[in-house]
């Protein structure tokens, strides 16, 4: 039997592809969030949030048990002066109770990682 000239050969990626680099926009995850978000491809296969690059290019490292979270709510706003990267139980608690953080509080999440 012949085979398909359309079948691709080994070692061959497949036409979609995306270049390392590439920012993509999804929609959230299934869990409840279903705000928008920009991925940027990193390596073969491999994803992150793009608000977890900027803040990886800018500090070089997120504490263990950190999210890099929005000040302003908006999930397409990557501006670094946007993001902070807090622990997940205050996360969370946020989400909760949706109480805005003080100037305070920001300036001691932001002093983690100078």
């Amino acid at each position: 039997m012949k085979v398909n000239s359309g079948c691709f050969g080994q070692g061959r990626p497949h036409g979609t592809v995306r270049p390392v680099g590439i920012i993509r926009k999804r929609k959230g995850n299934g869990g409840g969030d279903h705000s928008p978000r920009n991925w940027i491809k990193v390596g073969p296969n491999k994803w992150i949030p793009y608000s977890r690059y900027v803040w990886l290019k800018k500090y070089g490292f997120i504490i263990e048990g950190d999210v890099v979270f929005f000040i302003d709510g908006d999930t397409l706003n990557e501006d670094i002066d946007n993001l902070i990267a807090l622990p997940r139980k205050v996360q969370v608690n946020y989400n909760r109770w949706k109480k805005p953080f003080t100037n305070q509080q920001l300036e001691f999440y932001k002093s983690r990682y100078k």
